[in-house]
C-alpha cells in the first residue's frame, strides 16, 4: 500500500470508529424507544419508596488493620 492509502485507511477507521461512538450515545438518549423510564415524573406523581435501611449501617472496611487492634492469639 502506498502512504497515501494508509493514510485514507487510518482516516476512514476514526470515522467508523466516531459514527459507531455517536449510534451508542444515541441508544441511550431518553427519546429513544424502549429507554428510559416510561413515563415523566411529575410533583404529583407517587413518591418513590425510601431504600430500605438493612444495610445502612454496614462498614465494609478496607486495607490493614488498625494499630490499636489487638488480635487474640
Amino acid at each position: 500500500l502506498s502512504a497515501h492509502g494508509v493514510a485514507e485507511g487510518a482516516l476512514m477507521r476514526s470515522l467508523r470508529g466516531a459514527l459507531a461512538l455517536v449510534c451508542a450515545l444515541c441508544a441511550g438518549l431518553p427519546t429513544a424507544p424502549g429507554t428510559g423510564p416510561r413515563f415523566a415524573r411529575t410533583a404529583d406523581s407517587t413518591p418513590l419508596t425510601p431504600p430500605t435501611t438493612a444495610l445502612l449501617h454496614t462498614v465494609i472496611r478496607r486495607g490493614p488493620p488498625t494499630a490499636g487492634l489487638a488480635l487474640a492469639a
